[in-house]
C-alpha cells in the first residue's frame, strides 16, 4: 500500500506518515510506503499555487493507493479556498484511482470553540465529494473532554 499526506505541521510534527504506517503495516501485515509533502504553516491553496506542479506530478504518477489531505488549522483558512483547493486535489486523485482521504484536523487549545466548525466543514466536504473523511479532531476533542485536558 502506498499512502501520500498532503499537508502542514498537523501533519509532520506529530509524525503522522509513520504513525500510519506502523498502524497499517500492523493491522494488515502488508508493507505500507508513505511520502508526505506538508510544509509548515501551509494551506491547501499554497500547495496548489506554489508547489502545484510538485503536487500533481506525485500524485499523478506516484502509484498512491490513499492521498490523505490536511488543511491548514491554525488558524483556519477561509472555507471557500478549502473547498476549492482540496476540490482540485481529489480530482487529481479521482484521474488516477487514488482515494482522497480529508484529515480533519483539530482546533487550537486557545479557541476550542472552533472543534465545531472544522467539523462541520470537512464533514460536508468529504460528503460532497464523496471521499473518506479521518475524523481526527473530533477524536481529539472526545479524548480531551473524556480526560478532562484543557
Amino acid at each position: 500500500m502506498k499512502v501520500l499526506f498532503i499537508g502542514n505541521s498537523h501533519t509532520y510534527m506529530n509524525d503522522m506518515p509513520e504513525l500510519t504506517r506502523r498502524m497499517l503495516e500492523d493491522s494488515t501485515g502488508q508493507p505500507c510506503l508513505v511520502t508526505m509533502l506538508a510544509y509548515s504553516g501551509r494551506s491547501l491553496k499554497w500547495h496548489m499555487e506554489e508547489e502545484y506542479f510538485s503536487e500533481r506530478f506525485s500524485i499523478l504518477h506516484g502509484g498512491y493507493d490513499y492521498c490523505v489531505i490536511q488543511e491548514q488549522a491554525h488558524p483556519m483558512g477561509d472555507e471557500p479556498d478549502t473547498i476549492a483547493n482540496a476540490g482540485r486535489i481529489i480530482e487529481l486523485c479521482k484521474k488516477v484511482g487514488t482515494k482522497p482521504v480529508i484529515f480533519e484536523t483539530w482546533a487550537e487549545k486557545r479557541k476550542p470553540e472552533n472543534q465545531q466548525e472544522m467539523n462541520r466543514r470537512y464533514r460536508e466536504l468529504a460528503a460532497s465529494q464523496n471521499v473518506l473523511l479521518a475524523p481526527i479532531g473530533e477524536v481529539w476533542s472526545a479524548a480531551m473532554e473524556e480526560h478532562n485536558i484543557t
